[in-house]
């Protein structure tokens, strides 16, 4: 069976297994996305992924795909027919439920938030406090040229290929960029004459940052062997660590901020809550469910008759 049988064959499957022996209904007219639907949606997002989705143009997008996609689905469960079984209905409302409860925590979380938050000497008076945790670590300008070790190749000869290389490279018979450019197999740091960038220490590879360890500005390593190749790697100025200034880490201070005001906020809120309207769990019933549960067999069907893989009783 063809991908597009299987598909439209497993579309009216939940007609038959719900008792249902009609014609496939109609496809209806193509419906529009609308913009109170994504702002329905949005509604719905916590917080913190809201204000993300919204300052971010493909974020947004997606959203707004996605819900179309959603809408598609929904549009197909009722031409079908789904929405009229009362195994669906009851999950319908148990999922009604659940949007009321996340709408009105998020609501509640909102209202309980200062619109000014954070001020900006609340975000200073971070800064200041925590200095030490915006540090950029000691980095160094690096070179290389990558010789991989590929299945058909003799390591031995390609070790002796890049021996020979540093003994010209060191005396001064080839230079660095012309090298790479020329043999080294990395094709971005390739092009670029062999500059990989200005490196943090714990991004290379451990054989890498060993042996640069000992080298110089300017010095150029013996052959370094790893899983994959053999490196030859120029070492460049070094870039101490240094403290970031305030500029360069606002932003990520103020989500950092808002996000550990939200989770506070929400979990006061939740045990606020809990006070008011209590809803007891006694561990003994519990366990008492677990069981019985235990002893039932795994349903193989979803609600309305069509199995989780798509295929309805015949």
């Amino acid at each position: 069976m063809c991908l597009a049988t299987a598909l439209t064959s497993n579309a009216w499957a939940a007609d038959d297994a719900a008792g249902k022996q009609k014609a496939a209904a109609p496809a209806p007219a193509g419906q529009s996305l609308k913009q109170e639907d994504v702002t329905i949606l949005l509604g719905l997002l916590p917080i913190e992924q809201r204000a993300a989705v919204l300052g971010d143009e493909k974020a947004f997008m997606a959203l707004a795909e996605q819900e179309a996609r959603n809408r598609a689905v929904l549009a197909a469960a009722r031409a079908n027919g789904l929405a009229d079984n009362p195994d669906v209905q009851r999950l319908m409302q148990r999922g009604a439920d659940r949007v009321l409860a996340d709408v009105y925590l998020n609501q509640v979380i909102r209202s309980n938030l200062p619109k000014d938050f954070p001020s900006e000497a609340q975000v200073n008076e971070y800064y200041e406090k925590n200095k030490k945790d915006f540090q950029a670590p000691e980095r160094v300008h690096l070179w290389q040229i990558y010789l991989p070790l590929d299945r058909g190749a003799e390591a031995e000869a390609l070790t002796r290929k890049a021996n020979a290389l540093v003994v010209d490279l060191r005396k001064g018979r080839k230079k660095f960029e012309s090298v790479a450019a020329a043999d080294s197999q990395h094709q971005q740091s390739r092009l670029n004459g062999g500059y990989l960038g200005l490196l943090r220490m714990d991004e290379l590879l451990v054989e890498v940052r060993a042996a640069i360890k000992g080298m110089k500005e300017g010095d150029i390593s013996h052959p370094i062997r790893t899983e994959s190749g053999i490196h030859i790697v120029k070492r460049g100025a070094t870039v101490p660590a240094q403290t970031l200034a305030f500029e360069d880490v606002e932003v990520q201070i103020r989500q950092l901020l808002v996000r550990e005001a939200i989770a506070q906020t929400r979990a006061a809120v939740l045990t606020k809550i809990a006070e008011t309207y209590p809803v007891s769990v006694d561990a003994k019933s519990v366990e008492k469910w677990r069981q019985q549960l235990n002893l039932q067999p795994l349903a193989q069907e979803t609600p309305g008759g069509a199995s989780a893989a798509g295929e309805g009783k015949r």
